[in-house]
């Protein structure tokens, strides 16, 4: 026998009560003997043997009637062999799981899987799901923080079936499964029924999760899978649109790289459009060639400051989803950008380099400014060096700038290491100082740093004549630029959040003639154009960091890819969390419709994989020797009406229980009277 309200069993201590009144009456009985009444004596005792038998029937009955009210509440079952099924009165706990991940959306004639397997279940939900039911409603794609507030009304089941959409997210059913066996084990209700409703597509589901999840459920439970697992028609998917390029500036052209997967034998041309802004700019035929992959070359003109979008986009087939990819760029129209220096000189040189009516320069030295004014700027020149262990340092490498380091013009070996150091990188350096002036190596390998200053190559023209220079060992960065003697000049990387150059000669006349050189200012503007992280891009799910820290603002406007607005509050927020990124396209976010950042969601690639389980391995997969686990399987794509019998194996006694406590109560109750009458009279007499 189980109970679906065990709880109640605690009322069983309320027996305590009928016992402790039984012997306070006991008490009452005080035996008084009369000499002139002796023959009289066998009667009494007999009456008294009466009284206390009633008094002993009225403990009984008194008993019984709480332990039947007890056992009605705690609503006694007994399970029979077969299906697991309580009475038409009991209320079930029942679970739906909806997979609307992107492989979801296959179409075949119109209708995706996931509008079928809509379709299909409204008219369970009428003929199956009750009213007194506790529902949950679960999709694949959503992050479940409290699944309480998954729990919905009946009269909301058929409105949250038919707005379900799918997004561009991977759906992986385990994670909302391992939700659902928590809620079954905490239920209150002695049945849990769970619809599971998927595609069964490979990269959703780990088959030994899904086995332990099976086997930790510890509640009676019927499981109906619900699968759709056809190949339909033709697709190619673009699994990669990617922004080769890195430096950004109006009237430049930016390169990107689209690489499309063909996912059947049959399609071997396809059309593919590039857009900008919205605007369509190119058309192209992408070939194949017998193989599954191809790339193409987009080339993007950046006609404005600020952000600038791009999408990729493919010909339409059984799945529309993955035939898109988006990316935003930004253009910066100004910066601000802070020369560290102790040489008046070296600093101005940078500024000379770098003034415009775009660009705001300030020259400072560095024991003179504090971090939180650093912040105001997004490029660094660091011409002084710093000790080891600089906490000045420390705090700027996590302000995601982007940080230029040239030696001081008064630097040695020893405090310049410490200085890189700082940075994590660079020992044993080395000052070398040359009879002779060594020029850039020549080299047909040029970074995009170098990209527009030489038409063919680095030679002896364009270079400047070195006299002293740091000679650097192994390092994380990369050389950008090298010396006849194959060591570095300017090297580039990254460090935690911050973009790194650093220059291994100074900015000094002693040094070289680099600054009175015509190379000099472009590779200077390069660097503060270039941006190895413009692309404002995720994949959907992912989570986007909404960057507050200049701005004073309550909330942001979400504007979302299907043009749907929202209104954010900030709560004071300098980084904002955002993460309602499920939907594919570009995200706009506005604060006093002002653009504060634009990003693109891109869906998840491994979506358009056509590789799914079988029934076979389907059933193999939710194979469990828990004997309080059913599981049924259903194909989705049957024509035939989806029926859900199931036989009752189990018999509910709350009922009879009920019934019982108030036959005992009738009985008590005379009984008492009864009692009570007898007393009275012995009394009397």
């Amino acid at each position: 026998m189980n109970f679906l309200n065990s709880a109640a069993l605690f009322g069983l201590f309320a027996i305590a009560i009928p016992l402790a009144l039984h012997f306070l009456n006991l008490k009452k009985l005080k035996r008084v003997e009369f000499s002139s009444l002796a023959f009289l004596t066998e009667l009494k005792k007999s009456k008294i043997r009466q009284i206390k038998l009633k008094q002993l029937i009225l403990l009984a009955l008194r008993i019984l009637i709480i332990v039947f009210l007890v056992l009605a509440f705690a609503k006694p079952i007994v399970q029979n062999e077969n299906f697991v099924v309580v009475g038409e009165n009991s209320p079930k706990s029942i679970y739906f799981l909806f997979d609307n991940s992107t492989s979801m959306m296959w179409e075949n004639g119109g209708n995706s899987k996931l509008l079928l397997a809509k379709q299909k279940f409204s008219g369970i939900v009428k003929s199956d799901i009750r009213e007194i039911d506790e529902i949950y409603f679960f999709n694949s794609t959503e992050n479940v923080a409290d699944f309480s507030q998954n729990r919905i009304f009946h009269s909301e089941l058929i409105g949250k079936i038919s707005n379900l959409n799918g997004n561009g997210m991977s759906g992986k059913i385990e994670r909302q499964f391992q939700n659902i066996v928590k809620c079954i084990n905490k239920s209150q209700n002695y049945l849990n029924e769970v619809y599971i409703i998927s595609d069964f597509q490979r990269t959703n589901f780990e088959k030994e999760k899904i086995e332990n999840l099976l086997g930790n459920i510890k509640k009676p439970t019927n499981i109906f899978v619900f699968y759709d697992n056809r190949i339909l028609g033709q697709n190619a998917a673009i699994t990669e649109f990617e922004c080769k390029s890195q430096i950004f500036s109006v009237g430049k052209k930016v390169e990107f790289l689209a690489k499309i997967h063909k996912n059947t034998d049959k399609n071997s041309q396809i059309f593919a459009t590039v857009y900008s802004n919205e605007e369509r700019i190119r058309q192209m035929q992408i070939d194949f060639n017998k193989s599954q992959s191809a790339e193409a070359n987009a080339i993007i003109e950046l006609k404005n400051v600020g952000f600038s979008t791009s999408e990729f986009a493919i010909e339409d087939d059984n799945l529309n989803y993955d035939n898109h990819q988006y990316s935003v760029l930004n253009v910066n129209n100004s910066s601000k950008i802070l020369v560290l220096s102790d040489d008046y000189q070296a600093a101005n040189f940078v500024k000379l380099a770098l003034e415009n009516a775009s660009n705001t320069i300030e020259i400072a030295n560095s024991p003179q400014i504090s971090i939180s004014e650093v912040a105001k700027f997004n490029l660094i020149f660091l011409l002084s060096d710093f000790p080891e262990n600089s906490q000045f340092l420390t705090e700027l490498t996590k302000l995601k700038k982007k940080i230029v380091i040239f030696p001081s013009s008064n630097s040695d070996g020893k405090s310049f290491e410490n200085t890189l150091q700082n940075f994590g990188f660079a020992k044993n350096i080395k000052l070398q100082e040359a009879k002779n002036p060594i020029f850039w190596k020549k080299s047909a390998e040029k970074s995009e740093i170098l990209n527009s200053i030489f038409e063919k190559e680095i030679d002896f023209s364009n270079s400047p004549e070195i006299y002293k220079f740091y000679k650097i060992g192994k390092n994380p960065l990369v050389a950008t630029l090298h010396l006849e003697n194959d060591s570095p000049f300017l090297l580039s990387g990254k460090f935690g959040e911050s973009e790194i150059f650093v220059f291994l000669s100074a900015l000094n006349l002693n040094w070289n003639d680099f600054v009175y050189k015509p190379t000099f200012p472009p590779i200077l503007h390069n660097i503060l154009q270039s941006n190895k992280n413009a692309e404002n891009k995720i994949t959907c799910g992912e989570q986007f960091v909404i960057d507050l820290s200049n701005l004073n603002v309550e909330r942001v406007k979400v504007v979302y890819p299907n043009q749907s607005e929202e209104i954010i509050p900030t709560n004071n927020q300098k980084k904002m969390i955002f993460t309602k990124t499920e939907q594919a396209g570009i995200y706009s976010i506005f604060t006093n419709d002002k653009v504060v950042t634009k990003f693109a969601a891109n869906f998840d690639e491994s979506e358009s994989k056509m590789e799914f389980f079988s029934e076979k391995e389907i059933k193999e997969m939710l194979k469990t020797s828990n004997e309080k686990t059913e599981i049924r399987l259903f194909n989705l794509f049957d024509s035939q009406k989806l029926v859900l019998n199931s036989d009752s194996k189990a018999t509910e006694f709350w009922k009879i229980f009920l019934l019982l406590a108030l036959i005992f109560a009738i009985f008590e109750m005379f009984m008492a009277r009864n009692t009570k009458r007898d007393y009275l009279e012995f009394k009397g007499n």
